[in-house]
């Protein structure tokens, strides 16, 4: 860590939890990191920790784009929609990375298999948030075939019909200008 992590971050001064985000979020913990394993395990990021001053819209930016998204809980994801610094990019790439498409072959919350409700859940708020103009935070790029995948809405539409775009709205289907976050 000497050298190569400097910034709002030091671990003399706030806990092992919060280090465990500043090392998984600045890019400076590795294999040689003292106890890197334990310190970048994915059960570390907690919905708290990635509200917490610590941690900020474009750490949250980076999670939703290149972290490994089978070891963050739906709670990470909903505090970070429900954030008000939460980027219109940020849920956008978060909507599309929980794979809307997957929802459409249901007819209501019910119909979901249990264990999946609480995607269904997270995709349900960001499109009722996202519709109703509550995503101000416009600084962060996102192109929806790029940042998550290219999905074919004709062939979506002609199996499912208009609860595709019900679901996945013509409005969220769009590429955002802004500032290209590196996966560090």
């Amino acid at each position: 860590m000497r050298g190569r992590c400097r910034g709002r971050f030091s671990p003399k001064n706030i806990g092992p939890m919060i280090v465990a985000a500043a090392l998984l979020f600045s890019g400076c913990g590795d294999a040689r990191t003292e106890k890197a394993g334990a310190i970048l395990a994915p059960e570390h990021i907690t919905a708290d920790l990635l509200a917490s001053r610590y941690a900020d819209p474009d750490d949250w930016h980076r999670l939703a784009l290149y972290g490994n998204w089978d070891g963050v809980e739906d709670s990470v994801w909903r505090t970070i929609v429900l954030h008000p610094d939460c980027d219109r990019a940020t849920a956008l790439a978060i909507f599309w990375k929980a794979s809307p498409e997957y929802y459409v072959q249901f007819n209501d919350r019910t119909s979901v298999p249990a264990v999946n409700r609480s995607g269904y859940d997270l995709v349900n708020l960001i499109r009722e948030r996202w519709q109703s103009g509550a995503y101000i935070r416009s600084e962060l790029a996102f192109n929806p075939d790029a940042d998550a995948w290219p999905l074919d809405f004709d062939e979506l539409r002609r199996r499912y019909g208009t609860q595709v775009d019900q679901l996945m709205p013509a409005s969220m289907r769009v590429s955002l200008e802004g500032r290209r976050l590196a996966q560090r």
